[in-house]
């Protein structure tokens, strides 16, 4: 079978990854990522979703009432998707991260998020490069928060992730089913990178398919984000937040921003 890039997915089978995608409550994951700041927290903050795909975490904090919502992503059907599919409100803007958006420049964030292994699409120069990015323009009790894969289970080829496979329906009513890997992965020679197979079968009326697609990814850690942070400002760092598998499965949460804020507030003093 012949493997396509994952960048394909994300553009021809945009409505196909939104379903696949809808196993997470993002509603709970954003309550939860606003609780990260520190208190009083306002009504009127501003959050940035990277690599937003159908921009559901964006829509999910406008309907939550906490302010505005901003969305950046490579793929203009993602972006069409979203139109349709989630929140008009969110300001959707098309950019190849770690570029970002001209449209963006002089805005600044109280929460800025890459959801579920997203910033494994980025080499670590380019990381670096979105991170160097990130961090000036959070407000002062702003965070950048980044959810990476679980050390541990990729010691195990992610054989024990919870959501390797997962099912979901298509608007045709045909039956589809995700393997995320698919199979077993090396990494490189070259350094904590690897080429993850995805393999999407669909089952429909009419006739049934599968689909492969390589999805080369950068495994980040901690001490990378920490190093990182610490390069832009001696008072930036990063930590790996405890307790957050309830609603990030399969994930460590990392938070970047200034360190005094984020020892009071997430109680790591």
């Amino acid at each position: 079978m012949t493997l396509r890039a994952i960048s394909e997915l994300y553009e021809s089978g945009a409505e196909i990854y939104e379903r696949l995608a809808r196993d997470r409550d993002f509603a709970r994951q954003v309550g939860t990522l606003v609780q990260l700041l520190p208190p009083p927290v306002s009504r009127s903050l501003r959050f940035l979703e990277l690599f937003a795909g159908p921009a559901a975490h964006a829509s999910a904090f406008i309907a939550s009432g906490h302010g505005e919502a901003f969305a950046v992503d490579a793929s203009r059907a993602m972006a069409r998707l979203a139109a349709t599919t989630g929140n008009p409100a969110v300001s959707y803007h098309i950019s190849t991260l770690p570029a970002f958006p001209p449209e963006l420049n002089g805005v600044r964030f109280d929460l800025i998020f890459a959801p579920r292994y997203s910033a494994g699409y980025l080499s670590i120069e380019a990381l670096a490069k979105m991170v160097r990015h990130c961090l000036p323009i959070l407000v002062a009790k702003g965070l950048l928060v980044l959810e990476l894969h679980d050390p541990q289970l990729l010691a195990g080829q992610l054989r024990n992730l919870g959501l390797k496979e997962r099912a979901f329906t298509l608007p045709d009513g045909s039956d589809g089913k995700v393997t995320w890997p698919h199979g077993e992965f090396q990494f490189s020679r070259n350094g904590w990178t690897a080429e993850l197979t995805v393999q999407i079968a669909t089952r429909g009326p009419n006739a049934d398919s599968t689909s492969q697609f390589s999805s080369v990814e950068h495994f980040h850690s901690l001490e990378l984000l920490q190093f990182i942070c610490s390069e832009v400002a001696p008072d930036f760092g990063a930590v790996a937040l405890p307790s957050m598998e309830r609603h990030f499965p399969g994930s460590v949460l990392v938070c970047c921003g200034r360190r005094r804020i984020w020892e009071k507030s997430l109680n790591l003093a």
